[in-house]
């Protein structure tokens, strides 16, 4: 059985070192940190098995395990898999089930569910903004899916994009969260972006930028179809700022970040020419093509 760490740490010390490796696993990818990969092109130990020698161990991870699926957009499927569900800390109920707002479906984290249609929400202002942000997915991740909540009288929105393509080792996924209490005027989000490129190496972009933007809905004197419609827009705008900045800095990578990286003289004493593709180690040309936001839709 592997588990080399076995003889040098003590259980908590492992457990620890394993729940910090979760909180850092790429989204794609959990499923094989946490089990192991079952693709043929790694070991069938998992590093997570690795680390804690031990099976049993790893009903330690469930608290570790359900955190990092509420940070990146996790998500089960309802209705023979037709109706996705993302798990929030805004959907979730008090015995750690999840509500589905638009059928009033229970789900649980295994993907049992429980019909209840008392819990539909049926605000007015939240199956408006509903319907904005479903037109605005279409355009921007339309391969994407959303959550609109209504809590404590508090509106949430949850937008998740993401591609996975471990065949070709790469992961990425926009994951954005807005949050909308109607008292103030102020409207405010928080956008995660996460690339993995791991051919020939190990890179990682992981960005979080924090938005705001005004917005009040007595201006809109009870039409909430028009208010929904321009909370919406205004959210797109502050996303559209977020992909344009985040394009800019990754196109940049090539030319500064990945020479600092490396030292001016290798081993050899040649100065390395950044310029030839014998020697930019496939980065330059593929993380400079990479287009973060193209690649999410």
């Amino acid at each position: 059985m592997p588990g080399s760490t076995e003889g040098m740490l003590s259980v908590d010390e492992k457990v620890s070192l394993a729940t910090e490796l979760l909180g850092q696993c790429p989204p794609g990818e959990f499923a094989d940190v946490l089990q192991g990969n079952r693709r043929g092109w790694r070991n069938d130990w998992s590093d997570i098995q690795t680390i804690l020698g031990n099976d049993e161990l790893l009903i330690r991870l469930h608290e570790a395990v359900k955190q990092r699926n509420l940070q990146t957009g996790a998500t089960v499927t309802i209705n023979d898999g037709s109706v996705p569900v993302i798990l929030t800390e805004y959907n979730e109920l008090t015995d750690g089930s999840f509500l589905e707002p638009e059928s009033g479906a229970i789900v649980t984290e295994v993907e049992e569910t429980i019909i209840d249609e008392s819990s539909c929400c049926r605000d007015e202002l939240r199956l408006a903004i509903k319907d904005a942000i479903n037109a605005y997915m279409k355009q921007a991740l339309p391969k994407g899916r959303n959550l609109v909540t209504l809590r404590d009288g508090k509106y949430h929105l949850a937008l998740v994009g993401d591609r996975f393509q471990l065949e070709n080792m790469r992961n990425g996924q926009w994951y954005s969260s807005w949050l909308i209490d109607p008292t103030e005027t102020m409207v405010r989000g928080t956008i995660n972006i996460i690339v993995h490129y791991f051919e020939d190496g190990n890179v990682q972009l992981n960005t979080t930028r924090k938005c705001e933007f005004s917005w009040s809905l007595e201006k809109y004197a009870g039409d909430m179809a028009d208010a929904a419609q321009e909370l919406v827009k205004q959210i797109r705008a502050k996303e559209d700022e977020v992909q344009v900045a985040v394009n800019e800095a990754y196109g940049q990578l090539a030319e500064t970040t990945f020479k600092k990286l490396r030292r001016q003289l290798p081993i050899t004493r040649a100065k390395v020419d950044w310029y030839s593709r014998r020697c930019d180690l496939h980065y330059r040309g593929k993380l400079a093509s990479y287009k973060v936001g193209d690649q999410l839709k």
